[in-house]
Parts: C-alpha cells; sequence; structure tokens
C-alpha cells in the first residue's frame, strides 16, 4: 500500500466581541455592492491578458471604421453622410440590419449616436475575448495541470483561481456593456424588435441573462450572504447555456469582422466535456478511512492515496475533498 498523504484543511474562525467593550471604528463601511479590496488589486496584474484585450479592440476598430474595413468606403455599406447602411436596400436599412456575405447583421448605424453606440458594442466584444476564454480554461482542472508540468508552466499564472475571478468580473462589466449599448442604438432607431427577431439578439438576450446567474451571485457580497453556496456553484453550470447561447450569436460568414463565437464557444464545450471525463476517470478518488485532527487553526485530514495521486502532488495543485455531512453552519472551509 502506498504511504499516506496529509492534507491542512483550514477553518475560518471568528470571535464575538461584547459591543459594550468594542471600540467605535473609523474605518469607513463597506458597500454591499462595492468592488472587493481584493478584486482592485488584480486589476493592477494579468498585463499581458490586458494588452492583448486591447489589441483585439483596436483591431476590431480599424477594421469596422477604415476605409479599407468592412464598413469602410471600400466595403459597401456606407452612406454618403459616413454612417452605415445598407446601400443595395433602404427598406432593410430602415429595419436596423444589412445583408452582408448572405447574412442579415442588425448593425446599421444613422447618426453619430449609433455610430459610437456600434463602435462600444463592437470593441467591448473583442476586448473580452481573452477573459472569455481564460474563464473557461482555468478550471479546465487536467489541462492545467498538464501545462504546470511542462515547460509552458512559465508563462502561466501561480493562483489560476484569481485569474478567473478577474476575467469573470470582465466578462460580466463587458457583456452587460455590450447589451446597453446595443439596446441604446436600437431603442433610438426604434427597432427594439431586433432583440428578438434576430439571432444576435435572441442569442445575446440568452448569453447576458446566462452571465448575470453566473457572475453577480459570486461578485458581491449581498449576494453571497444570501444566497447558499452551493445555489450559486450549480448557477455557474449556465455556462453550457451560454456557450451554445454564443454559438449562435454571430455567422461564420462575417469572419474577419466577426464570426469568430460559432467556432470557439463549440470548441470549448468539447474541450471542457473532454477534461472533466478525464479528471473524473484518472484524477478521482474515493478515500475509504481518513483520520481527522482538530487543531487550533483548522482540521488536519491523514488519508491514504494512490501514488500517481502523490507524484501529481509533487508538482503541486489543488486537491478538492468532498465533506456531505458537515452542515455549512458548522464549519466554513476556506
Amino acid at each position: 500500500m502506498a504511504p499516506s498523504s496529509e492534507l491542512y484543511v483550514c477553518t475560518k474562525t471568528t470571535t464575538k466581541e461584547n459591543p459594550k467593550k468594542s471600540k467605535p471604528s473609523h474605518e469607513p463601511k463597506s458597500h454591499a455592492f462595492a468592488v472587493p479590496s481584493f478584486l482592485k488589486k488584480l486589476f493592477k496584474r494579468y498585463t499581458t491578458l490586458k494588452i492583448i484585450s486591447v489589441l483585439l479592440g483596436v483591431y476590431i476598430a480599424i477594421w469596422s471604421y477604415a476605409p479599407a474595413g468592412t464598413f469602410g468606403i471600400t466595403g459597401g455599406f456606407v452612406s454618403p453622410s459616413g454612417y452605415i447602411i445598407d446601400t443595395a436596400s433602404e427598406e432593410r436599412t430602415e429595419e436596423g440590419v444589412i445583408l452582408t456575405r448572405g447574412s442579415l447583421r442588425p448593425i446599421v448605424a444613422e447618426n453619430a449616436l449609433q455610430m459610437v453606440c456600434l463602435g462600444v458594442t463592437r470593441v467591448s466584444a473583442f476586448f473580452m475575448y481573452p477573459s472569455l476564454i481564460m474563464v473557461f480554461t482555468t478550471k479546465f482542472r487536467a489541462t492545467m495541470e498538464v501545462i504546470m508540468t511542462s515547460p509552458l508552466s512559465m508563462f502561466t499564472y501561480d493562483d489560476l483561481h484569481e485569474l478567473h475571478v478577474f476575467c469573470g468580473w470582465i466578462v460580466v462589466f463587458d457583456g452587460v456593456l455590450h447589451t446597453i449599448f446595443h439596446c441604446i442604438r436600437w431603442a433610438n432607431q426604434g427597432n427594439m424588435n431586433l432583440i428578438f427577431d434576430t439571432r444576435s439578439g435572441i442569442s445575446g438576450f440568452v448569453a447576458v441573462i446566462c452571465i448575470l446567474l453566473i457572475g453577480t451571485p459570486m461578485m458581491f457580497e449581498a449576494f453571497r450572504k444570501r444566497i447558499n453556496y452551493e445555489v450559486r456553484k450549480y448557477l455557474h453550470y449556465f455556462f453550457v447555456v451560454f456557450c451554445i447561447a454564443m454559438s449562435f450569436h454571430a455567422p461564420l460568414s462575417t469572419i474577419p469582422n466577426g464570426g469568430f463565437a460559432c467556432m470557439i464557444f463549440p470548441t470549448l464545450i468539447i474541450w471542457y466535456t473532454l477534461d472533466s471525463l478525464y479528471v473524473y476517470i484518472k484524477m478521482t478518488e474515493k478515500i475509504d478511512t481518513t483520520t481527522f485532527h482538530v487543531m487550533k487553526t483548522g482540521v488536519q485530514l491523514t488519508m491514504t492515496v494512490s501514488e500517481s495521486f502523490q507524484r501529481r502532488g509533487e508538482s503541486g495543485g489543488y486537491c478538492y475533498i468532498n465533506f456531505p455531512w458537515i452542515s455549512k453552519s458548522e464549519v466554513r472551509f476556506m
């Protein structure tokens, strides 16, 4: 039998002070929906990810509005005043769509406000592409283990969960921003029906609802206090619905001015499925006997694990332990 491996699980301990003896606090009270302090530190990190995001935003802005771009002078979708219309059909322009490469796109912009709104939506979409990919891949446990034990580990981050949190904030913020400015443009045109009459509108509506269900319960203290962790965790599985919706958000024919989503998100779903199957079959072990030692600041667990588990542990990583019999009101594991 392989030698045992010791795991140490910390528990958060709190003490109640006598309100009569406690000193008044001069620190400002934290708002329930304020940005967590640790997140402010995160936004000072991940420079490479931010640079890639900015470059993608610049790319789509240039490709969309430069004279040689899709909506430029040579693109065939510009009115004499410089706005984006379907030059071949006034009817389609009034309906808020243009016909490009065989697909109807709800991207008409007939005045300065609409041009600004369209610009914000396109830049925000491409800006969050790296975060959209990383928010998924940081939770691909088998894939990340392979990367962390290869030369590629030189280019990765130590705390993948922190990166996951950072990317989650970017996706929620950019996703909501993207949706709001589309709605402003369509409302200005009088074409709010495009939300439910076009593939981009329907898929975008489903996607932003999923984003809010996945992200906001984890982001803000007000929700974390009122929603059980198990509920918040299961809401994360709406990422499957999100991926399906995004797979239909823009047609493939619009590449390189869009259309990448229908390749990226099916790939992520397939990748996640294969990664999860490998984790379940090859990286999951059932422990029959575990020894618990209660300590001052936590609980030490001693258990017998396989040699392969020990080899994986030598390179570092996470070990997920299931405690189905412990109520959340008894102890909180950090």
